[in-house]
């Protein structure tokens, strides 16, 4: 879309474009008349004004009567712009264990490692380091919790304690985090 502001310079020329159509919306402004100090009497700015939406490229009949942002007065607010930056797709708040693997296989580390099998040895690393621990011992079964999230999840969870571990210990930044789960959002089996 694009908006565009015009000046025309009677009612007859505004009313022969404006029934020619083609625009997507308008707003009709009509006389509008220059800013002046508290108590004095504005004076009117000549032309009709409207302000006007276009869904693809405006009528180049139109194009004679566009009002510059810099031709404008300054609280005008028909200038044109442009379209507003689209929003960020939201991140998921999970993704299943296929979509995130997919993804990681597919991202590579320097070295051409992948991140997926540098997650799954750095669990079984964490795994190894804790096998003389006694079972109960914190980090021993912090480690094997883990192992089995990875290797048994139906589903990883963007905020759980698992993903936020592996991204710190693989130096991911929490928007490359978001970045990876929004891939895995779009992938099917």
């Amino acid at each position: 879309m694009k908006y565009r502001a015009y000046c025309f310079p009677d009612e007859s020329v505004a009313e022969t474009l404006i029934a020619a159509g083609g625009f997507l919306d308008l707003d009709m402004i009509g006389q509008t008349f220059n800013e002046t100090a508290e108590g004095e009497e504005p004076s009117p700015i000549p032309g009709i004004f409207a302000n006007v939406v276009w869904g693809a490229e405006e009528l180049s009949s139109w194009a004679p009567y566009q009002i510059s942002a810099e031709a404008s007065p300054r609280w005008w607010s028909g200038v044109p712009r442009s379209d507003p930056a689209p929003l960020a797709t939201p991140v998921p708040p999970k993704v299943t264990n296929f979509q995130a693997r997919a993804v990681m296989r597919a991202t590579f580390l320097p070295g051409g490692q992948s991140l997926e099998t540098a997650v799954g040895q750095d669990l079984l690393a964490a795994r190894a380091a804790t096998a003389e621990l006694p079972e109960s011992h914190p980090l021993r079964t912090a480690a094997d919790q883990n192992w089995l999230a990875w290797e048994q999840s139906n589903e990883f969870y963007r905020h759980s304690t698992l993903v936020e571990t592996l991204a710190a210990a693989r130096g991911l930044s929490a928007e490359a985090v978001d970045e990876l789960f929004r891939t895995a959002s779009g992938v099917e089996a």
